[in-house]
């Protein structure tokens, strides 16, 4: 796991048998070095979750389940890191429905999947950008995209939404207080994208039934409800009911 991460994270993934060990997020021989120690004494074999087929494939399976589940679906939303979840999502999707949009959601950098698709190629960063959504954060000076998940992205992903974590903060706050669900700021960002009426008028404009990809719970709950109830005021929540009115409104 890249350090600093969250303590109950990787206690998490010890509870239920994993062997954890951390690299300095921000050094890439730091990573590569860990990577090799452990597979020195272990014969492990390291499997990514954006660079390999059989992962992308895996991934897809939520694409299969949208299309189970919802009928006359207009788009889908995903968040996007390296790309592994929207490809494999994107390419199931558009085997079953052509029609239906594909948009991948990230947090705001000039770096990533927004520049990505518009230059048609992996982006090299020039800096680090900071984010609250440290499962989508390329901590490294290398493209956030990874190869193989680039190609499937460009061929079949339709746009791209970027969300300030102001607002992805404001969600991860909704879930936890009005829907008593716990999610990280990485899988909450889709649905911070729908919070922001200027992506339902541009982006999302004519699409009634939108899916999107909730994923991940590594999140400091005492932190966000402490957070959530100093940010808090009337005006914010009634923003915010307003924004999902609006979207009730177009569904109906």
């Amino acid at each position: 796991m890249p350090s600093p991460c969250l303590k109950y994270k990787r206690k998490i993934a010890e509870f239920y048998g994993a062997i954890s060990s951390t690299y300095n997020a921000t050094c890439d021989k730091s990573r590569e070095s860990e990577l090799s120690r452990i597979q020195s004494e272990s014969e492990a074999h390291f499997i990514t979750s954006s660079n390999e087929k059989s992962s992308i494939c895996g991934q897809a399976t939520v694409g299969l389940e949208f299309m189970k589940q919802v009928k006359d679906l207009d788009a889908v939303l995903v968040p996007c890191g390296s790309g592994g979840l929207l490809a494999g999502i994107a390419t199931a999707v558009k085997a079953l429905r052509p029609d239906i949009k594909v948009i991948g959601v990230e947090h705001c950098t000039p770096f990533g999947l927004k520049k990505s698709m518009e230059m048609r190629e992996r982006v090299w960063p020039e800096y680090y950008v900071p984010s609250i959504c440290n499962g989508l954060q390329n901590p490294t000076m290398k493209p956030s995209l990874s190869e193989e998940s680039a190609g499937i992205i460009f061929q079949y992903v339709d746009g791209v939404i970027q969300v300030p974590d102001e607002l992805t903060s404001k969600a991860v706050q909704f879930f936890l207080t009005q829907m008593k669900m716990v999610v990280e700021p990485s899988g909450a960002i889709t649905a911070a994208a729908l919070m922001d009426s200027e992506n339902l008028e541009n982006s999302l404009k004519d699409c009634q039934n939108i899916g999107a990809v909730i994923s991940g719970g590594n999140v400091d709950i005492l932190k966000e409800l402490a957070e959530a109830a100093k940010k808090s005021s009337i005006e914010e929540e009634e923003s915010i009911n307003r924004t999902l009115q609006k979207l009730i409104e177009r569904i109906n």
